[in-house]
Parts: structure tokens; sequence; C-alpha cells
């Protein structure tokens, strides 16, 4: 093999294998060889039965090869009307090269061609391997993604029915907020009812005990919008005080925590900040945490000691860090890292569903961007809602 010959072999073996793209990779492979030996066509069949090319270059040709004869062949040489062609099958299909019938060189690049088969069959199959994985990973993306819809359908599901499970204590507590101003508003009216009776009614004392009506019927009132509000539906941010939303949970459960003479501190409340939340998700969170200390509170056994329920809020390095601390004993150490999984359960909860907690971590971690976590302080333990501090967020005095 002389100097040239030497120079055409490594050029056109230096073309195979330049990419992981298929058309690209056979492409180059087409060129390379074509230009370096002056070939009047080249082309590239796959293994199917269909007789057009998927990639061709140069002159078009009607030279259709019998595949049964090519067959486990390292190349053959075919004369075809004034060309002679060499067929090089690979194991994913064919090249074809169309010469002039003068070329005397033809059985030389036919040997060249045939030693580097094995070359482009590793280089083919590199291609196809990695088009697989492609394809592979484009399907992996589409059933991760499917999969994390239906989690997330699934955790918007379990929210829903978390709200729906409430119900029954929400109930309980509208009656607990209403029996209060319903019993004071039945007292004055049996008042001015005895007043008129007995014609001692005075236009003054009327005056007073009709404003005190009204006082309580704005109470009744404003109640039920808390209750209605808590159960709407609504993903859109609001601006508004912090310290006003903790007032409005502290309104949903006040009733029921003063029957239980369980008392309830708001600390830090000369400081506020305005901050930009889903309000009832947060709102639900602060609940299910309010619940699960009155269950606690419910279940102790020493009734002597003075209940209370301390919540607050504070800045921590550039979060906004509410806490909810209670002195009901506390949590066992061995389930403290476990309540918050989904379902998990002591089996002295009065609704047992576990749903509660594992509900406000996903509205606290997915919804709203921040955390939360548990701990065990002196007589109780205490969560804390972390939330990331905004720009537009507003601290006032």
């Amino acid at each position: 093999m002389n100097l040239k010959q030497l120079s055409i072999a490594y050029e056109c073996l230096d073309s195979i294998g330049n990419s992981l793209e298929f058309n690209s990779m056979v492409f180059e492979i087409l060129c390379t060889f074509s230009h370096k030996t002056n070939a009047l066509g080249s082309y590239y069949y796959s293994n199917n039965a269909d007789n057009e090319p998927i990639l061709k270059l140069g002159v078009n040709s009607d030279f259709r090869f019998n595949r049964e004869n090519v067959k486990d062949q390292s190349y053959i040489i075919e004369d075809y009307k004034e060309f002679r062609i060499i067929i090089l099958p690979l194991r994913y299909g064919y090249l074809e090269f169309v010469y002039k019938e003068s070329d005397e060189s033809v059985e030389e690049y036919a040997v060249m061609f045939g030693g580097f088969q094995n070359k482009i069959n590793i280089a083919i199959a590199s291609c196809s391997g990695v088009e697989r994985l492609e394809m592979l990973n484009e399907d992996l993306e589409a059933s991760i993604e499917s999969s994390v819809n239906k989690l997330k359908h699934h955790e918007k599901m379990l929210i829903a029915q978390s709200k729906q499970a409430t119900m029954g204590e929400m109930i309980e507590m509208i009656a607990h907020q209403w029996r209060q101003p319903i019993t004071a508003i039945g007292m004055i009216s049996n008042s001015i009812m005895f007043d008129l009776v007995l014609d001692e009614l005075d236009k003054e004392d009327l005056k007073t005990q009709l404003e005190e009506v009204n006082k309580q019927i704005d109470f009744l009132s404003n109640t039920i919008d808390d209750f209605r509000n808590f159960f709407k539906e609504g993903k859109v941010k609001e601006r508004l005080s912090l310290n006003s939303l903790i007032n409005r949970v502290i309104n949903l459960v006040q009733k029921q925590y003063d029957n239980a003479r369980i008392k309830i501190i708001q600390e830090n409340i000369n400081q506020d900040i305005y901050i930009d939340v889903l309000k009832n998700e947060l709102m639900q969170a602060m609940l299910n945490i309010f619940n699960n200390s009155y269950d606690a509170f419910i279940e102790m056994l020493d009734s002597e000691i003075n209940k209370t329920l301390n919540i607050g809020w504070n800045i921590n390095n550039e979060r906004i860090e509410v806490y909810i601390k209670d002195n009901a004993g506390g949590i066992k150490e061995e389930i403290i890292s476990s309540i918050f999984e989904p379902y998990f359960s002591t089996k002295n909860e009065r609704n047992g569903t576990g749903l509660g907690l594992y509900i406000s971590k996903i509205i606290i971690t997915e919804h709203l961007g921040g955390d939360i976590r548990v701990q065990n302080i002196d007589a109780g333990s205490m969560f804390t809602i972390v939330l990331p501090l905004n720009e537009t967020d507003d601290v006032k005095d």
C-alpha cells in the first residue's frame, strides 16, 4: 500500500464514530469515503425491506442489490451498466458506493472498506444505544412527570379530605362560639319582655339592651364569616397582618379552649408584620396544630395543671418563625420523629386519621415554601412554622 492509499485509509478511518447522532455520523462516513475515493455516489440502507436509501450522496442509482447475496459477507462488488458498485454489509444496514466502470482502484477500496466493517458496526451500535437511551430518558421523564402530577393531585385530594374531615370539629367549635352570645340575646329578650309586661320599659335601658343585642349579632356574623372563609378554595396570595391571621385562628378555637379551661396567650403582639401568603392554607396548618394540642390537653390525667397554649412569632436569619407551644405533657421521644408521616396516629387520638400534621407539613413545605418542626420543651411541645421572609414583607411596630 503506497503513501496515497495510506492517507486515504487513514482519513476514511478517522471519519468513523465522530458523532453519537446516527444520521450525522453515517453522513460523515459517506462524505469522507466518497470524497477520498472519488465515488460517484454513496448510500446507506436500513435492514428493513424498504429498497430506498435512508441517506444518499451524489448521483442517483437505480441499482438494487440482492440482500441474501450480501448477507455475512465482508463486502461484494457488482457490475451494473457503466458502473462498479461496492456493497458493504453492516450489522445495522448496508453501505453502497458507486464508481466508474473504468476505475481500477475499486478492488482496493472494497478491501479497505471491508477492514473498516467492525469499527463502523461499533460506531453505529453506539449511536443506536445513545438513541435508545435518549428514548428511555424521555420515557422516564414523562413517567416521572406523570407520577409527580398524580402525587400532587393526591396531595390536593388529601388536603381537601382533611378539610372535610374537620367539618365535624368545626361545627362543634361553632356551637361553642355561638352558645354564649345566643344565651345573652335570649336573656336580653326576656328582660325586655318582662319590662313590657310590667310596663316598666325605660327608653335608655332599651337602647342599651338593643346595642348589646347588635354587638352579639355582629359577633355571630363575624364568627360565621371566619368559618365560611376557612372552607373557601383559594390559591391566590393575600397581603395581610400575621397577627390578624393568628387572631382569626384563635377566634375559631377560643370557646372550645375556654370550655376546656385552656388559656391561649398571644405573645409579641406589640410588633406586627404584613406578609403575602395563602391565608386559608396557613390557617389550616395552624388549626391542625391547635387541634393536636387540644387533644393532648383532653387526654391529660392531671386536671389541676394550669393549661396554657402560647403562640407568637419572631424573625430569625431572614425567616419568619411562628411558634405554638403548650404544656400538655409533650410527645413521646420514640414517636416524635414520625408525627408528620401520613396516617401516623397514636391510639388515643380522637379521630385517629393521622392526617392533620401530615397535611400541615405539605401546606407549609409545598405550598408556602417553608418548613415545620417540633420539639419537646419543659412540660410540653413546641411546633415552629418557618416561612421565607420576602422583600415585600413589612415589619411594623
